[in-house]
């Protein structure tokens, strides 16, 4: 009897590792096709409810403000998303180099209520709020730091994701990036410096 029993839980316990094997290939293949999807799309965010053709004042702030030449021709599609009076704009472009174009001037809205940023997964988006986060700690702790792509570069030493989500189990919440730059040195301080992102 025991050995029956046994051996249900055996199989049981056989399926569901199989199911989740299956899982993860199909959140994989879920995920590459949906920042495929996202490839050549931004978001453009604080434009004023009251515009009354958005495509038209997207390419207004294009050329206008971020000196990149831009037609109706180079955008695929144009839709607001979310909730709010002033919803977010999806911009799809023709091509992902437009978008880039137009994404490296984005800084030039800077004080202004618009600003642009890529469509992010959500899988991109819980990434990039890691990042930001350790890289606001490092800078508390008086550390350069920034983020470029996805990695955090601080005081010249490169950091990517999965080094953070590894090192984040072994280590205290708020110590583990800096343990990262300074293995085994828990509480290193050093003065406050201010330091911006590029």
């Amino acid at each position: 009897m025991r050995s029956e029993f046994e051996e249900k839980v055996r199989i049981y316990e056989g399926r569901i590792k199989e199911l989740e094997q299956i899982n993860g290939k199909l959140r994989k293949e879920w995920n590459f096709i949906d920042k495929k999807q996202r490839k050549n799309k931004l978001v453009v965010h604080g434009l004023d409810p009251e515009v009354g053709n958005i495509e038209e004042k997207v390419i207004d702030i294009a050329r206008n403000s971020l000196q990149v030449e831009l037609n109706s021709s180079d955008i695929n599609d144009i839709y607001k998303v979310g909730k709010g009076a002033k919803k977010p704009v999806i911009v799809e472009l023709i091509s992902y180099r437009k978008k880039s174009q137009i994404l490296k001037g984005a800084n030039k809205l800077k004080g202004t209520s618009i600003f642009l940023s890529p469509d992010l997964s959500p899988e991109e988006r819980a990434q990039h709020k890691m990042l930001v986060n350790h890289m606001n700690e490092a800078r508390n702790r008086g550390r350069q730091a920034k983020i470029q792509g996805r990695t955090l570069i601080i005081e010249g030493q490169t950091i990517t994701i999965q080094q953070l989500e590894k090192q984040k189990t072994a280590d205290e919440p708020k110590n583990f990036s800096e343990n990262l730059i300074h293995p085994g040195n828990k509480e290193k301080k050093g003065p406050v410096t201010r330091s911006t992102l590029k």
